[in-house]
């Protein structure tokens, strides 16, 4: 979840990303993406648009509402 600002007036909400990687950083939320199809705890994907293969199991660029498939199989068409 967002770490929030704790002042009653402020409106503040930032993502606490990158610890599985070492390389700690707050974001708004637009770049934290954590792919929980992977072994383990996840893995960190970075934009929210990156999406999981379930055919080959590689990441790639799904775009907004998912609409490009994976290029590195060739699916267009996901099976979920």
């Amino acid at each position: 979840g967002a770490v929030r600002c704790p002042a009653e007036d402020c409106n503040v909400k930032h993502y606490v990303t990158g610890m599985c990687t070492g390389y700690i950083r707050f974001d708004s939320g637009k770049f934290h993406n954590h792919c929980m199809e992977c072994d383990g705890f996840g893995q960190c994907v970075g934009d929210v648009r990156n999406d999981h293969c379930w055919n080959c199991g590689e990441h790639y660029f799904a775009g907004s509402w998912g609409r490009y498939g994976c290029p590195t199989c060739g699916d267009d068409e996901q099976e979920f």
